[in-house]
């Protein structure tokens, strides 16, 4: 499992966030066929700790490219990556639109504080 965590760099000075350069990161040994089918991942304290980044970061990142179809969770038994290279083509790159911990509320959702909802005056 270590050599695994080796692979993995991120740049706590860039402007791009720590979950979305991690999340590139496992995308891209999943994809090229470093990380192969069926092999266990790195656990989240376990990256984390690497990375000296929060569980949470992690969590954001692991859980995008959860539903990209890259890997699957077990609960109890671990992360497995879950994407054969020889039997599909890459998934296309989902953007990250909203933080999966981030929640709007009717009060905090209007037009004025959220441009992009479609809000009907009050």
């Amino acid at each position: 499992m270590h050599n695994k965590l080796e692979k993995i760099r991120l740049d706590h000075n860039s402007y791009i966030s720590l979950h979305v350069q991690l999340h590139n990161q496992l995308r891209r040994l999943i994809v090229s066929g470093r990380w192969r089918y069926g092999e266990r991942i790195p656990t989240e304290a376990q990256l984390s700790r690497h990375l000296d980044i929060s569980r949470t970061t992690v969590r954001i990142a692991l859980q995008r490219i959860e539903v990209e179809g890259l890997i699957k969770r077990a609960a109890g038994r671990g992360t497995f990556v879950a994407w054969q290279l020889q039997k599909y083509p890459p998934p296309p790159d989902v953007p990250l639109v909203i933080s999966p911990t981030a929640s709007i509320t009717k009060s905090t959702a209007s037009c004025s504080t959220a441009p992009k909802l479609n809000c009907a005056p009050p």
